[in-house]
């Protein structure tokens, strides 16, 4: 605003030395830009209610459950999301859930970011933890991680199978890379008179085996 201002002083002064339609042009394009700053003022003022509205939205929008938690372990808000569980997560100004009470509190000592798995409603979330020492409350972000913790004990259960049929198999079985032992099974360690796997570990399978047998 200072600086078109500072144009509309010039073009006055300078009026002298130019033809009239000029300087009418120019003082008419100086309060055309005063204007236009005002109104765009005016627009930025009207739309910070709608920006405070639409920012609102966000966490109501997040598909994860979102909480924010006082010190004290009661709950200040939460998105839908959360209130889904609510008989887990509470509602509004009501105590949280016991399971979740350890990552506040573990949050707000340590001051620092922190992580924590917890099972609600039958489903497993890991749950992050920022804690706001000025304000006195935290924030929850919780991820419903329930099919992949799934998937990862159906893979150790099948490792766990795989193991057990491996070790207690009848034959000997043995697992090498370029003819040295990775593996072997209670068997193979009987057959080369081994007492544990540390004897074989390293050693070519060629000295306990011959190609014949």
């Amino acid at each position: 605003c200072l600086c078109y201002r500072r144009l509309d002083v010039d073009a006055r002064e300078k009026r002298p030395s130019m033809p009239d339609g000029d300087a009418i042009r120019v003082g008419l394009e100086v309060r055309s830009h005063l204007m236009t700053g005002k109104n765009n003022r005016d627009s930025v003022h009207r739309l910070e209610p709608e920006r405070a509205v639409w920012l609102a939205r966000f966490p109501e929008e997040n598909p994860d459950p979102v909480l924010r938690v006082s010190a004290e372990g009661r709950v200040l808000y939460c998105n839908s999301a959360a209130a889904k569980l609510a008989e887990q997560m509470g509602g509004h100004d009501v105590p949280l859930d016991e399971s979740l009470l350890p990552v506040v509190t573990r949050a707000m000592t340590e001051q620092r970011g922190v992580q924590h798995d917890v099972e609600l409603a039958g489903r497993c979330y890991s749950i992050s933890a920022m804690p706001f020492p000025a304000e006195a409350y935290v924030n929850l972000y919780a991820h419903d991680v329930t099919e992949r913790r799934r998937s990862e004990n159906a893979l150790h259960e099948s490792e766990a199978r795989y193991r057990t049929l491996f070790e207690t198999a009848p034959d000997a079985i043995v697992v090498h890379r370029d003819g040295r032992f990775l593996h072997a099974n209670m068997e193979a360690l009987r057959l080369t008179g081994a007492r544990d796997f540390a004897q074989l570990a390293g050693h070519s399978v060629l000295d306990f085996f011959r190609p014949e047998d």
